[in-house]
């Protein structure tokens, strides 16, 4: 019988690597809601500022920046570790704070 803690994966579609892939996919919605809360570009004239949609901003921003530590233990606890994820999650951490 075979040692399932040494199999081989065969795709890169691991649930891990999913919630990262969503994680960049919302990093563009992050950006407009975060936009979206100031009227003018500047930023200075605190009268155009939308409360409510800063705090969805925030909230989404937590929410996202949650997701590495759920992709990082689902990863750990599957042993389902792979190349494109260890690729990729350190771009999306990168992205996300960059649009922040």
């Amino acid at each position: 019988m075979a040692n399932e803690s040494n199999k081989e994966l065969t795709s890169v579609w691991t649930p891990a690597n999913i919630v990262t892939c969503v994680r960049i996919a919302f990093i563009p919605v992050f950006m407009i809601v975060s936009a979206l809360s100031h009227a003018s570009v500047a930023g200075t004239d605190w009268s155009t500022f939308d409360g409510p949609l800063a705090a969805a901003a925030f909230i989404l921003y937590v929410i996202l920046s949650c997701t590495d530590k759920v992709d990082g233990y689902l990863a750990r606890s599957r042993n389902e570790i792979t190349d494109f994820g260890k690729f990729l999650d350190p771009i999306a951490d990168k992205l996300l704070v960059f649009s922040a």
